[in-house]
């Protein structure tokens, strides 16, 4: 998929990022940008597909911010 020009340090593994079509984009921009290295998770719901999983790296002590921020936006149920 298409690497974002984004420094390395919001990676915890570099060779991992998501597509833009599946991508999940942070709603409140953090530095100007919406990006976090996770992605929505297509599942069929009676017979309806939907986005209803994220897939995402264990966050870094400096994007803890991100992950959380997307928790909440996202209303994940934990």
């Amino acid at each position: 998929g298409p690497f974002y020009a984004i420094s390395y340090f919001i990676f915890r593994y570099s060779s991992f990022s998501p597509y833009d079509h599946n991508r999940v984009c942070l709603e409140k921009l953090i530095e100007k940008d919406d990006f976090i290295n996770a992605s929505w998770i297509n599942k069929e719901n009676n017979g309806l597909n939907k986005s209803l999983l994220i897939a995402c790296q264990g966050p870094l002590s400096n994007t803890i911010v991100h992950f959380l921020q997307m928790i909440v936006e996202q209303k994940v149920e934990v």
